[in-house]
C-alpha cells in the first residue's frame, strides 16, 4: 500500500492541474476571428453561425431555456457586427422592423468562463428586461451596459 501512495499522489496532482488549466480557458476558445463580422457569415463557400459553434452552443444551452435559445436564433434575426470591449466579445441582435422594441445582447468573456445574455422586450406599455449569466450582469463594464440600454432607447 505504501508503494501506491506516490502514484496516487501524482495522479491527484495531475488531475488538479488539468482541471485548473481547463477552468482558466474560455470554453469557447478564441473568438477573435469573429470580431468585426456578423454572427452568421459565409466563409469559404459555407455558412458559419456563432451560435452553432459547439462550445458556444453548449454554453448557451446550459444558460438559456430552449425558448430563449430559439428566440435568439430565429426571432431576433437582425444581426449587428460583433465587437470587442476589453476582453469581452459582444454580440447584438434584434427583431426585424422592431429593434428598439425587441433585442438581445450576448457577452462572452474571452479570459474567463463567463457568459451573459440580456433580453429586452417592449409591447405597448409593458417592458421586460431579463439577464442570464454565470455572474451578476452588473459586473460588466459600463460601456457594455450602456450599449445594451442604447439598443432600446428611442431614436
Amino acid at each position: 500500500m505504501n508503494s501506491l501512495r506516490p502514484v496516487i499522489a501524482a495522479v491527484v496532482i495531475l488531475f488538479v492541474c488539468c482541471a485548473l488549466s481547463l477552468a482558466t480557458q474560455p470554453p469557447w476558445g478564441d473568438l477573435s476571428s469573429w470580431v468585426g463580422k456578423y454572427p452568421t457569415m459565409r466563409e469559404s463557400g459555407r455558412v458559419r453561425h456563432l451560435w452553432r459553434e459547439p462550445a458556444v452552443r453548449q454554453s448557451l444551452s446550459s444558460l438559456l431555456s430552449r425558448t430563449d435559445l430559439e428566440r435568439l436564433e430565429s426571432m431576433l434575426s437582425v444581426e449587428k457586427r460583433i465587437i470587442k470591449v476589453n476582453n469581452f466579445v459582444v454580440v447584438e441582435q434584434c427583431m426585424p422592423h422592431g429593434c428598439p422594441s425587441a433585442h438581445a445582447m450576448v457577452i462572452l468573456d474571452t479570459e474567463a468562463r463567463r457568459l451573459w445574455v440580456g433580453f429586452y422586450e417592449r409591447t405597448g406599455r409593458l417592458v421586460s428586461t431579463r439577464w442570464y449569466g454565470w455572474e451578476d450582469y452588473v459586473l460588466l463594464p459600463e460601456a457594455i451596459l450602456e450599449r445594451f440600454r442604447h439598443g432600446h432607447a428611442a431614436s
